[in-house]
């Protein structure tokens, strides 16, 4: 439509019929204008480089992504980030769709494995449809022991409410004993 920027959502609707996966861009750049060659054929030689250019908005105009709503969302939002150097992650948004590809997505399941201490293969990140799906598995994966990724407060139990910290009256005890 004149005067309507579609999104990227919008184009890989319109492609997914026509192409196949492979084929389908990762990535798509606003520009003004295509640059041109005296015979009206593309310049490529005068296309601005793709970090130079604004991105294709991945919703439209008034609807909004929903972000990580989590801790544990939120640690591997910032995983995601940095394996497919985007600027953020929302709850929607597919691994391979963001430009993932076999060998960002071995880097991004050892980087889960290092920081969440959680072994995935890579039919685990296939298998998931958005981050989403991907974070859900991983919290399945979680080690027992840990309740919560290391790094994150634990969720506080119905005995904790009320209770003072682990190991803080023990400790004044024994500070007071003389020992």
């Amino acid at each position: 439509r004149p005067g309507h920027t579609p999104t990227t959502t919008d184009l890989r609707t319109h492609l997914t019929p026509h192409l196949p996966d492979y084929m389908i861009p990762t990535t798509y750049l606003h520009l003004p204008s295509m640059p041109l060659t005296h015979n009206g054929k593309t310049d490529r030689n005068a296309l601005p480089p793709p970090h130079t250019c604004t991105p294709l908005p991945t919703t439209g105009e008034g609807e909004e992504q929903q972000g990580p709503a989590t801790p544990l969302h939120h640690t591997l939002a910032h995983i995601w980030t940095e394996v497919l150097d985007v600027p953020n992650i929302a709850l929607g948004d597919n691994f391979f769709t963001l430009g993932g590809h076999s060998l960002a997505a071995v880097r991004l399941l050892f980087m889960v494995r290092d920081q969440l201490k959680v072994e995935l293969s890579l039919r685990d990140l296939y298998e998931t449809e958005d981050f989403a799906a991907f974070s859900a598995r991983v919290d399945e994966l979680l080690p027992p022991d840990t309740g919560s990724a290391p790094g994150m407060e634990p969720a506080a139990s119905a005995s904790d409410v009320g209770s003072a910290p682990s190991g803080g009256t023990a400790a004044s005890a024994d500070s007071h004993d003389g020992r």
